[in-house]
């Protein structure tokens, strides 16, 4: 019998891990992993659904770099 850490994970299993991670202080931007959770929650999380997320987020993100000031 193998342990349960030697078990091969689905994808949907490490997706889920991978977003539990980022909440235990996680440098990434909360609207972003908000934005990947959602996608995850509603069945709905594929490359390109997750990069046009990630632009949206980005473009609605306030400027900190300086830019356009």
């Amino acid at each position: 019998m193998m342990p349960d850490d030697d078990a091969i994970k689905s994808g949907l299993e490490i997706i889920s891990e991978f977003l539990a991670s980022l909440d235990e202080g996680s440098s990434i931007d909360p609207q972003t992993v908000a934005s990947i959770r959602e996608l995850h929650k509603s069945g709905k999380l594929t490359q390109t659904r997750l990069l046009q997320s990630l632009e949206q987020a980005r473009s609605s993100a306030p400027s900190t770099d300086g830019e356009g000031e």
